[in-house]
């Protein structure tokens, strides 16, 4: 199993990529390097699963569904860009998928977003 990223694409479009998208374009060296190392992981191993997440959020550190929760407390508008188009990971289906092996579809990201909205209003 190979921990990647979604930098190993240029980040334009409208849709999400499929697993199975080979459209790699990546604009820095990070996502070249990880890029690299898929490629490397899926030459030399017959059988490999490569997981690229992104929008990582959990219970730990700072994510932005935690700074908007936070700054919706003190604001009553906020505004955020809307050039940037991703989907959230959960940190606790992430951690499911990676431990666990459950290799079924992670739940759908609103899903995610709304048990751990629920878990920070609960605490």
């Amino acid at each position: 199993m190979y921990i990647s990223t979604d930098y190993v694409f240029d980040g334009q479009g409208a849709e999400p990529w499929q697993p199975d998208c080979k459209n790699y374009a990546p604009l820095n060296v990070y996502g070249e390097s990880k890029l690299r190392s898929e490629l490397a992981v899926a030459k030399l191993l017959e059988k490999y699963f490569i997981v690229r997440i992104a929008w990582v959020f959990g219970a730990n550190g700072n994510n932005f569904i935690k700074t908007m929760l936070n700054l919706g407390k003190k604001y009553d508008t906020l505004r955020v860009v809307s050039d940037q188009i991703g989907t959230q990971t959960y940190t606790f289906d992430l951690a499911r998928l990676l431990v666990e092996k459950v290799f079924e579809p992670l739940p759908d990201w609103q899903d995610a977003v709304e048990r751990y909205i629920m878990k920070c209003i609960s605490k």
